[in-house]
């Protein structure tokens, strides 16, 4: 389920791909962030977890989403 109140629209998400790299560790030897299997999942710098761009909290942002 996709909406404008979801992660992928929060102030607080990151999906860049440089970012998730400098973030996870190894991740550029399994391949990279570039990779298909993560589709727009990222990182939610809130709350400092991997979360799927679809799923959404009580502490979204939408006055600075960028989406």
């Amino acid at each position: 389920m996709t909406g404008p109140d979801r992660c992928l629209s929060c102030a607080y998400f990151r999906n860049q791909p440089v970012e998730l790299e400098s973030a996870m560790a190894g991740l550029v030897s399994l391949a990279s962030a570039y990779g298909s299997t993560r589709a727009d999942d990222g990182l939610c710098a809130k709350h400092d977890r991997y979360v799927s761009a679809n799923a959404r909290c009580d502490d979204f942002d939408p006055a600075k989403g960028r989406r």
